[in-house]
């Protein structure tokens, strides 16, 4: 099933982040670390568009949740990408795997292109039906993730971003512009400049 999601730079420091969401009544659910290892098909990525990129591209994740019951898997994300290059929603395909060094293994030796990896540590927060994940993503910077959650069923995709951007702004925290951040492109144009 497709889920809308919006997700937001952040510019305040990690500790500033979490009193805000505490004193504004949500509580910290779940922390985990995440690893993705994006691979594709495609040799040249220079240049090359995110929808078109991801399209093209599956992860492979290694997850610890409450940095603990370690979890693999291989997934595909099926994203809605409008003229704007902002995802509209998306669809995750999870497929359970045993050993996430050895499926890189894999697909490393049959030439896939490596193309990214992240190091996320994530801290999800609830309040009432809202859950905000704060993502602190290795070598990029903080972020906030917002899935759609329950109140939104059955209205039109742009009310529900107008919505979760309208709760994202009333945190009054120091955010970007861009509500549909890239984490993985955002590394790889950084790569590539670099």
């Amino acid at each position: 099933m497709f889920q809308s999601e919006v997700t937001v730079q952040v510019f305040d420091n990690y500790d500033t982040i979490v009193k805000r969401l505490t004193d504004l009544g949500y509580y910290l659910k779940e922390e985990l670390l995440m690893k993705d290892y994006y691979f594709t098909w495609i040799k040249n990525i220079e240049g090359i568009r995110y929808k078109d990129l991801i399209k093209e591209s599956f992860a492979v994740r290694f997850r610890f949740v409450e940095f603990e019951n370690p979890q693999s898997f291989i997934v595909y994300k099926d994203k809605v990408i409008n003229d704007n290059d902002e995802v509209v929603s998306e669809e995750i395909t999870k497929l359970p795997i045993n050993n996430t060094d050895t499926a890189i293994d894999i697909f490393l030796k049959s030439g896939l292109n490596n193309w990214c990896n992240t190091e996320t540590q994530i801290a999800e927060f609830k309040k009432n039906k809202h859950s905000l994940c704060v993502q602190v993503v290795e070598n990029l910077g903080i972020f906030i993730e917002y899935e759609e959650d329950e109140s939104m069923k059955g209205l039109p995709v742009a009310e529900k971003r107008n919505q979760m951007i309208k709760t994202l702004k009333s945190l009054k925290l120091n955010i970007g512009k861009d509500f549909s951040c890239k984490k993985s492109y955002m590394l790889l144009k950084r790569k590539i400049k670099e």
